[in-house]
């Protein structure tokens, strides 16, 4: 495997549920599991009763605020990240991709590390958490019972990477030496938020954004460079192009 999985909970609310995501994780090669939550407020009796064999990954799982910020920690190694969401619109990524539209290709996740976010058991993802991540899953469902249990949810994304990469095993030719090589390790949400950031500055230093819409180019740059799979390579030259151009005409 070249890629990295790691499932995120967005401010789970049932103690059960999470130990039914570690089964599933287990069950499927998943092992990384991030939780924007206080470990303190769930009952690991209930978890564990739940998770079964799988006590290794809650054992393992990583804690971080319940907000915007937590979300952005936890993902900030992830060079992909794919929210989950049953509901359409502008706000809702409304181009999100079914599960077997994520499987098609999965080497474009090669040399990164994939992160699958998931919304809490009422709410689902809220627009601000969903507006982090590179692109939306839908997963089809009844239009009048659209919303999966979170732990089902979890199972059938999983479930269908897992069959995917069973399916289509690497080849010598489709597994080059990633290991600290920048042309094709993919950059990190946090390498690629910093430098959209950067590049936004360097445009309104050319007085791109005197009426505004700086923000909402960061978030078009973060979502276009997550999405394309740029590695730290394309990432450094694009913004390296940005910071001369605001030198040759900013003077």
């Amino acid at each position: 495997m070249n890629f990295e999985k790691t499932i995120i909970l967005c401010r789970p609310e049932t103690s059960a549920n999470i130990g039914a995501v570690c089964r599933v994780m287990a069950n499927t090669g998943f092992s990384d599991l991030r939780i924007t939550g206080t470990k303190e407020d769930y009952d690991e009796t209930e978890v564990l009763k739940l998770a079964l064999h799988a006590s290794h990954v809650w054992k393992k799982a990583r804690f971080y605020p319940p907000t915007i910020e937590g979300l952005k920690e936890a993902a900030s190694d992830c060079s992909v990240l794919i929210g989950t969401s049953r509901r359409t619109g502008h706000k809702r990524k409304d181009l999100g991709m079914s599960p077997e539209d994520l499987c098609l290709d999965l080497k474009k996740f090669y040399g990164g590390r994939l992160g699958l976010v998931f919304g809490n058991e009422r709410t689902g993802l809220i627009d601000e958490e969903l507006n982090i991540c590179s692109f939306s899953v839908n997963i089809p469902a009844e239009e009048d019972f659209g919303s999966y249990n979170l732990s089902h949810a979890v199972l059938i994304l999983c479930y269908s990477l897992y069959i995917a990469e069973k399916n289509n095993p690497l080849t010598e030719k489709d597994n080059p030496s990633i290991e600290k090589n920048i042309y094709l390790q993919k950059a990190s949400m946090k390498m690629i938020q910093e430098n959209s950031e950067q590049i936004c500055n360097y445009l309104s230093g050319l007085g791109l954004f005197k009426k505004g819409g700086k923000k909402t180019n960061e978030t078009f740059f973060i979502e276009l460079l997550s999405s394309a799979g740029a590695s730290e390579f394309d990432i450094m030259h694009l913004t390296e192009i940005f910071k001369k151009l605001f030198f040759m005409y900013s003077c």
